[in-house]
């Protein structure tokens, strides 16, 4: 007897691929942002205190650019953990349909009436 698995099993098998490049790709945006955040150079002039930006990208005010990489920490965070918990759920769904999968496959072999003792 040859198990066939159902095509739930597929769906969540790729919803399962799905989240967890979702849940990659917040956290390396995250990464990246951290990064920023600690990497700019204050220049102190007489005429002006600018941030330099690292990587070339240009120079910025301190107190906007602290703020508003703040809020964009916090909405990636809070995105990346959405994502994170999403994967989890998503896993513990296809685990349990896996087990169910296999329950089954047990019960139906033991009591196959071509089994005989």
């Amino acid at each position: 007897m040859k198990l066939q698995s159902p095509p739930l099993l597929k769906e969540l098998a790729e919803a399962v691929s799905i989240q967890s490049k979702v849940a990659n790709r917040f956290w390396l945006a995250l990464m990246i942002l951290t990064l920023m955040v600690m990497l700019p150079q204050h220049v102190d002039d007489a005429n002006s205190s600018q941030a330099v930006l690292p990587f070339g990208i240009g120079t910025i005010d301190p107190t906007w650019f602290y703020f508003v990489a703040f809020i964009m920490l916090a909405v990636l965070l809070i995105a990346f953990c959405g994502a994170h918990a999403q994967q989890i759920r998503v896993a513990k769904l296809a685990q349990d349909a896996i087990d169910t999968l296999w329950q089954d496959s047990l019960n139906s072999s033991w009591s196959s009436p071509s089994r005989s003792l």
